[in-house]
């Protein structure tokens, strides 16, 4: 994964999290041993549990540093001005980065998509929360100005949130390789935005 999108600072922390997120890559999360981090960050083991107690702490804020960054870009991809097709495609390309990463860019993937479900579920509710109220919040302002008209489809801004939401998490099964999940996603949003588009 690309710790440096994802961890940016210059502290001992964000050293710490890059390296972490490096090695959980490398060798997942069953078989990393906190010496492993504190090798790869260039730092002594005391130093290391000055600032996290245990391995489980340290994918805990790896998984935190990722989601607020993730939501932090979703947040710029669904603002104005652009199209509620430019809206969509940007904003889940941003939230599935981590995973699209993850599943299809690393041998030990399933066991850290996993290991983040257990470890730091609270977290990802959370972000997913924060990216239904921002994909909401999306839909209500094309809603308003003109662009789409949810009633074709029976259903409010939260609702048809949450059915995207759905609709993309599916669409990586059956096999999909990262270009086939990339290319469902935009034939998806197509079809979404074509049965919601206001008719004259």
């Amino acid at each position: 994964m690309h710790q440096d999108y994802y961890f940016t600072g210059d502290s001992t922390q964000d050293g710490i999290l890059k390296a972490a997120l490096e090695t959980f890559a490398i060798f997942g999360y069953k078989k990393t041993a906190m010496s492993d981090i504190s090798d790869r960050a260039g730092v002594s083991r005391p130093t290391l549990y000055t600032y996290f107690k245990n391995k489980e702490s340290i994918f805990f804020a790896v998984t935190e540093g990722i989601h607020k960054s993730v939501i932090d870009e979703v947040q710029l991809a669904l603002g104005p001005p652009a199209t509620l097709e430019e809206n969509l495609t940007s904003a889940f390309e941003e939230w599935t980065r981590p995973f699209m990463e993850v599943l299809f860019g690393l041998t030990y993937g399933q066991e850290l998509i996993g290991a983040g479900g257990s470890v730091a579920s609270n977290v990802s509710k959370n972000a997913l929360e924060r990216f239904q109220g921002l994909l909401s919040d999306c839909l209500k302002r094309h809603e308003k100005s003109g662009d789409i008209d949810l009633s074709r489809i029976n259903q409010s801004p939260q609702e048809s949130a949450q059915y995207l939401i759905l609709c993309i998490n599916g669409l990586s099964s059956g096999k999909a390789t990262e270009e086939v999940f990339k290319q469902r996603i935009s034939v998806f949003i197509c079809s979404y935005i074509s049965s919601i588009e206001r008719t004259q």
